[in-house]
């Protein structure tokens, strides 16, 4: 695929990433029959499918165009390798991007379902939210980073060995602190902790919040994700937290759809609040969705469970 095969596909409409990257989607529907990822600018086609090569090989070519300042790296984004799928490889593309300080990228797709889909893959930039009142207690959904959301506690998504890793286990460790990780250790050695199960830390060098409840959600199956927002909300009213923000939780390595994590989340916190004495319950809960696609899942799930309930 040579240079000269892109130049009518500059129409600039850009997509803003965050503060340094923009991106733009081009679609033809031609390239809809390919099975590769290409690599545009030098005639190259990616087939292989070791993940750790085609992270160095893309890193290589969006660092020598991106040092071209003239020139937009283009990538041919189709359907996908055998291993990887097109979110796989559009996530990927990403974050090695952002890595190399790229301001732009172009992607070609073959379809408007796979840009739409592809989009609601975006943190947006703009913040979105939209409040609920549930009986006594405010319930908000927004996108943002969890670690930085002000609450009088956050949930974290663990492992079963309380070790910290990526995802949101990793934004609340790069900002808490290697203490957090000492007193979690700590913890994991006096008790044996079994998918479901939450514990309560401090939050140590995070400001915006008090604690940090650690959910055991890495298994990754409804039942256990319903039962871990109830440990979270148990603990909530024994240490009397009256705000508390959930990510997503058993969605990264746990592998559960969005959709399955929202319905699983939201009506076992509204079956919590419909018990008696919910004047004791935490009066704000905010759930915090990393991009648009998973903040409109949550809230088309909430307003139909709103509508069910009355």
């Amino acid at each position: 695929m040579a240079i000269r095969a892109f130049k009518n596909y500059l129409n600039r409409n850009w997509i803003r990433v965050n503060n340094k990257m923009k991106i733009e989607f081009l679609v033809d529907p031609k390239f809809a029959r390919d099975d590769v990822m290409v690599f545009d600018f030098q005639e190259f086609e990616w087939i292989n499918d070791e993940k750790s090569v085609l992270e160095e090989e893309l890193a290589g070519y969006l660092d020598h165009i991106c040092r071209r300042e003239e020139e937009i790296p283009v990538i041919l984004l189709l359907r996908r390798t055998v291993s990887l799928s097109i979110v796989d490889l559009f996530k990927m593309s990403l974050k090695v991007a952002g890595e190399v300080s790229c301001s732009a990228v172009q992607f070609v797709i073959g379809s408007e379902g796979i840009r739409d889909y592809l989009e609601n893959q975006i943190p947006p930039i703009d913040s979105m939210r939209e409040e609920f009142l549930l009986k006594n207690c405010t319930v908000i959904l927004a996108t943002g980073d969890i670690s930085e959301v002000e609450a009088d506690a956050i949930v974290n998504a663990s492992n079963t060995r309380l070790v910290l890793g990526a995802g949101v286990s990793g934004a609340i460790s790069a900002k808490a602190g290697a203490s957090l990780q000492t007193e979690m250790s700590a913890i994991a050695a006096r008790k044996m902790l079994k998918a479901v199960d939450a514990v309560i830390t401090g939050s140590h060098s995070l400001a915006n919040c008090r604690h940090i409840i650690h959910a055991a959600t890495v298994e990754g199956s409804l039942d256990t994700l319903r039962i871990a927002v109830q440990n979270c909300l148990a603990i909530c009213i024994e240490k009397r937290i009256d705000c508390i923000a959930f990510p997503a939780l058993g969605t990264g390595t746990g592998g559960l759809g969005i959709d399955v994590c929202a319905k699983g989340m939201i009506e076992t916190l509204m079956a919590f609040y419909r018990k008696e004495r919910s004047d004791l319950y935490p009066k704000t809960v905010i759930f915090i969705l990393w991009t648009k696609g998973s903040f409109s899942v949550f809230l088309e799930t909430f307003r139909t469970a709103l509508n069910e309930d009355t």
